[in-house]
């Protein structure tokens, strides 16, 4: 197939295709990219940095794939970020406290993945947030309500 990349694309998905491989990192190169779709697939290896310079992007999802790695600071370059899906995949290290940063994440699922460390506290806003899941990882903590612990994991 030929792509003419003088015009790229604003939504590129390729859901639920059966793909292997690992994701590009030519995909960095298509600024005005909006949303990206890759989720539910066979892919590997690690979320392209060049990813990061897509600072357009309002829908990240890599969910239900084989990735692995840990997930870059460099995420706090993506803004404009509404949805964020890398559940079921193989990710490690820490929540980054770029998602934080985010002022119109509203849906985060990080789900089933070897997440580790403390539930960063930007995680209870509940007054942002419409739908966090972090389950099935290695997180531990306090559960917050403003400056009211809750409860704490595990």
């Amino acid at each position: 197939m030929i792509v003419d990349v003088s015009y790229p694309p604003a939504y590129f998905d390729v859901s639920k295709n059966q793909l292997t491989g690992t994701i590009s990192s030519s995909f960095g190169n298509l600024e005005v990219l909006s949303h990206f779709n890759a989720g539910e697939n066979q892919l590997t290896g690690s979320v392209p940095e060049s990813i990061y310079n897509l600072t357009r992007l309002k829908t990240l999802d890599v969910g239900d794939n084989k990735l692995t790695g840990t997930i870059s600071e460099n995420l706090r370059n993506l803004l404009f970020l509404e949805i964020v899906n890398m559940k079921t995949n193989n990710f490690s290290g820490t929540v980054p406290e770029a998602f934080g940063l985010m002022p119109d994440l509203r849906y985060l699922w990080m789900d089933n993945n070897e997440i580790t460390g403390i539930l960063p506290k930007w995680t209870f806003d509940f007054a942002r947030m419409e739908e966090v899941t972090f389950s099935n990882n290695k997180l531990y903590g306090p559960i917050l309500q403003g400056n009211v612990v809750l409860g704490t994991v595990p």
